[in-house]
């Protein structure tokens, strides 16, 4: 998308989705535009903000794009080790979060939302990045200065304004896990904020899946260790 906003005369106005918006009070700076696609802004912006934090890349099913932040085309970005490097050097007893993080396994988890496809008039996404919960299953919130807040329910929109607040999404095998895991509350009552439902539309929890599976060389199912076969064939019964 483009690195300013348009003027408000012309195409900005003529657009379908914010004619109607201006002809009936409404008011709109501009536009970022790129290929067809509008993104459009009440106040003037300098950028589209989209890359925000330690965000590396993300997908628009409206737009139907993927963007790509400059976390990833940075030097330091394209230095880290892929999973095809990766493959050839991994040793018993590394941990699979050690080199998890590369442009290629980043691209890849925005694809799992990609063709997970969407659903609804509003193209949300069928594969999340779900809210990450902790060791009891309570969702993990943050504000602008990093202070973390739990929760046993989704907070309001109104509660997150006031609070800056944005949740934290369940990246990474320690969240993933969580979510994978069924809580009960005081009460006995099923937590539906985790458990295999959440966790198999999750696309951190699909790309590191899939990444422990490329690197079919080790069992990495004992806390996220290269081990060898040997306990999880015994576990099996399997023989040696």
């Amino acid at each position: 998308l483009s690195a300013a906003t348009l003027s408000l005369s012309g195409k900005v106005r003529d657009q379908p989705a914010v004619s109607g918006y201006i002809q009936n009070g409404g008011t709109i700076a501009g536009a970022f535009y790129h290929a067809n696609r509008w993104d459009f802004r009440k106040t003037k912006a300098a950028s589209v903000g989209h890359c925000i934090g330690n965000r590396e890349a993300l997908i628009s099913s409206r737009d139907d794009l993927l963007i790509i932040c400059p976390k990833m085309t940075s030097d330091a970005g394209k230095a880290r080790i892929t999973p095809r490097q990766y493959k050839t050097s991994a040793a018993q007893g590394d941990h699979i979060m050690t080199n998890w993080v590369s442009n290629p396994t980043q691209l890849y988890h925005e694809l799992m939302h990609w063709f997970g496809g969407v659903q609804g008039n509003n193209l949300k996404h069928i594969i999340q990045d779900q809210v990450a919960v902790n060791e009891k299953g309570y969702l993990r919130y943050k504000d602008k200065n990093n202070q973390v807040e739990y929760y046993t329910r989704p907070p309001s929109d109104q509660e997150l304004a006031q609070k800056q607040q944005r949740k934290q999404g369940a990246y990474g095998l320690r969240w993933i896990m969580n979510l994978a895991r069924t809580y009960k509350d005081k009460n006995g009552n099923t937590s539906q904020w985790s458990g295999p439902k959440l966790a198999t539309k999750n696309a951190d929890s699909l790309a590191l899946f899939s990444f422990m599976m490329y690197l079919d060389q080790f069992d990495w199912s004992k806390n996220g260790v290269a081990e060898d076969f040997t306990r999880l064939k015994n576990k099996l019964g399997l023989k040696p």
